[in-house]
């Protein structure tokens, strides 16, 4: 017995040689299967990174499965396109699915229009047949912001070419920004199937911007304006980058660079801008209906920042401005023009709700024609009553006496201190002068 049992033994054994033999070949060949899929995939997907980088390539024949994609069912958002590319400017930037002549539709309603968008696509969305976009760039649309209140504005988008009116349905337009701006501000919903749940940027360039200020009955165009609304951990951003009309052919577009940012917990507004060779009266004119500053001809240039609170009412403020060579003309005020060579300015704002506000001027430089003289100012502001209270020292370190009379105010001139200034007191120059005016 015991003999016929080895034999058993010995094909067992010859039976569990044989299944690792063919269990190594089996491995060994899913590895070099696995091996050889890999080297196809990374070869095909290096063929399409270079063949999107190289060129855009047309995508036409996914239009429907596309713009059923980004069809947003809850609220009735959808998209038509024309003709689609996709494509991938460079390494930094996600892959873009480009369209022209794009209409947007709300209830099958067409709301706005568009001649180009791209829109940044999800890279680990994209990889599984998903569309999901992370970012949308509108180029060279014209903007309509119109100004209806005080502090009350609205943004239409609509194509170049229909410069005469806005939109199909502008309330409609007006809506559909103020959504995407909404949802910018709030955090990413990771459980969400909206197809715009990832979208973390929008970005506007090159667009011309018409302002309809219906407050004080006006219009004006800036050239080109270029806007980007990106979400942030704390809120929202929005850079802005404006080029402004001057009244001078000669002289460039002034430019005004805004950075403002959406706090939601505080749901305030930080702002910080930069501006370069602002035709301020021109500006100024046409935003506050100044017609005294309009008669005026200087340039700005300097920062500003604030903070803003949800009513659009600054709570605090600094301004460091420099205005070059120029000339300032108040007929009624002065009998001469004010000829200047340089002023810089240097203040603060801060508002007070049980008590008036508070103006810190820490320095007005004045280049004049015939002397320098420095300003420094506390200032309260009464918001009930419209008023400015508070001292204002003035300080020369020289004057000719003859140069008086060219900045001697109108009102003052029936004063005795006009004829003791500018007749009685005599010599070549006033040196180290100050006076204190109480306002």
């Amino acid at each position: 017995m015991a003999k016929e049992k080895q034999p058993e033994k010995e094909d067992t054994k010859v039976k569990e040689s044989v299944l690792k033999r063919w269990a190594r070949r089996l491995v060994w060949t899913a590895s070099e299967l696995v091996i050889v899929l890999s080297i196809f995939v990374a070869i095909s997907v290096i063929a399409l990174a270079w063949r999107l980088l190289s060129a855009p390539i047309d995508v036409g024949f996914a239009k429907e499965y596309i713009e059923q994609a980004l069809k947003d069912n809850d609220e009735g958002y959808a998209i038509e396109m024309d003709e689609i590319l996709l494509y991938w400017p460079d390494f930094s930037s996600p892959i873009m699915l480009g369209s022209s002549k794009i209409n947007i539709l709300q209830n099958d309603q067409n709301i706005m229009s568009v001649d180009h968008l791209a829109l940044g696509l999800s890279g680990w969305d994209l990889a599984v047949g998903k569309i999901r976009p992370t970012s949308v760039t509108i180029d060279g649309p014209y903007l309509y912001l119109i100004r209806s209140g005080e502090a009350d504005f609205s943004l239409n988008i609509a194509q170049q070419e229909t410069k005469t009116k806005t939109v199909s349905d502008p309330e409609a337009s007006e809506d559909l920004i103020e959504d995407i701006v909404e949802k910018l501000s709030r955090p990413i919903d990771k459980t969400s199937t909206n197809p715009m749940a990832k979208l973390e940027k929008v970005e506007i360039r090159k667009a011309k911007a018409m302002v309809a200020d219906q407050f004080y009955g006006i219009s004006w165009l800036i050239p080109q304006a270029d806007l980007v609304f990106q979400r942030q951990s704390d809120g929202l951003s929005i850079g802005a980058d404006l080029m402004l009309p001057t009244r001078s052919e000669k002289s460039d577009l002034g430019k005004a660079s805004l950075d403002i940012r959406y706090l939601r917990e505080t749901k305030d507004y930080s702002v910080q801008a930069r501006l370069e060779n602002i035709d301020a009266p021109a500006l100024s004119a046409r935003i506050f209906k100044m017609d005294w500053l309009r008669k005026q001809s200087f340039f700005v240039n300097g920062q500003l920042s604030a903070l803003v609170d949800q009513r659009l009412a600054v709570q605090e403020a600094r301004v460091n401005i420099d205005i070059p060579e120029g000339l300032i003309e108040l007929k009624d005020q002065f009998r001469h023009p004010l000829e200047y060579k340089e002023i810089a300015l240097n203040a603060a704002y801060a508002r007070n709700e049980d008590k008036p506000d508070t103006i810190n001027v820490s320095a007005l430089d004045l280049s004049m024609r015939d002397f320098k003289a420095t300003l420094t100012a506390k200032l309260k502001y009464d918001r009930n009553k419209k008023s400015i209270t508070g001292p204002l020292t003035a300080s020369i370190p020289e004057l000719e006496p003859k140069a008086v009379a060219n900045y001697w105010p109108i009102a003052l001139e029936d004063e005795a201190a006009t004829e003791w200034l500018g007749e009685k007191l005599t010599g070549e120059r006033y040196k180290n002068a100050k006076a204190k005016v109480d306002f």
